[in-house]
């Protein structure tokens, strides 16, 4: 998650739930799992 803030720095992000990134006109949430050592992609364009 912290690497993906990274790559992201430079759009428009909320970290509330996760990360979401908005950029040309959609949006993306990247979302850690709580169970397991990885994260969900809910993308909305």
């Amino acid at each position: 998650m912290r690497q993906t803030s990274e790559e992201v720095k430079d759009k428009k992000i909320e970290l509330i739930d996760g990360v979401k990134v908005y950029t040309n006109g959609g949006r993306g949430l990247f979302v850690p799992d709580p169970d397991e050592a990885l994260f969900h992609i809910w993308v909305e364009s």
